[in-house]
């Protein structure tokens, strides 16, 4: 097989497939459909693309032919299908036999610790966790690589928006407060209308 030269990774790729603003009399494009007409041309080199996103909505990035704006697309002759993967939990396994190996009493002290809980849900926390620990230890291995923050730190950063704008910021430690405190935003209630305010 061919050795892949080159990744791209599109981070928060839902916002490609943003419609465009409708133009009386003119066929628009997505943004998605554009890089897909681009991508397609690359698709004989040794270059491969990742699409990422926190949106659920999947169907996006894999409309039905007549849905594209080209001819050919829609006709079926020039489309690239998706791979669609959304691996979570993949390390629980790992985090319960590390539990059982450690021979601690089963408790909810010894489940709460942060290497478990990253442990849980996505693979970028227990990557993050296992690169911060790895540094830890000065192992000739972390050396070489960037410094990470611990990942309380790095999580704080991925929920508030630190480190990038500093727009919103108010807004950001709420939605993240809401989250640990438990606080319901649902303004159908009067009451939540007054704890909102």
């Amino acid at each position: 097989g061919t050795t892949t030269a080159c990744y791209f990774y599109f981070d928060e790729a839902h916002n490609l497939t943003v419609p465009p603003k409708v133009i009386e009399g003119v066929r628009s494009w997505t943004l998605y459909h554009n890089l897909g007409k681009v991508l397609a041309e690359l698709s004989t080199l040794p270059i491969f693309f990742v699409f990422l996103s926190t949106n659920s909505h999947l169907q996006k990035f894999a409309p039905v032919a007549r849905d594209y704006p080209s001819y050919r697309a829609s006709d079926g002759s020039f489309l690239i299908p998706p791979f669609t993967e959304l691996p979570f939990n993949i390390f629980v396994p790992e985090m319960y036999k590390t539990l059982e190996t450690s021979n601690k009493a089963r408790s909810l002290a010894n489940a709460c610790t942060t290497e478990v809980m990253s442990g849980m849900g996505r693979p970028l926390w227990f990557a993050h966790y296992q690169r911060w620990n790895a540094q830890q230890r000065n192992s000739t291995e972390s050396l070489k690589a960037q410094k990470v923050d611990d990942i309380i730190t790095f999580a704080n950063e991925k929920l508030t928006l630190q480190g990038g704008t500093k727009d919103h910021v108010a807004e950001s430690e709420l939605a993240a407060l809401s989250i640990r405190v438990g606080i319901t935003f649902d303004s159908r209630t009067p009451a939540s209308r007054k704890a909102e305010a």
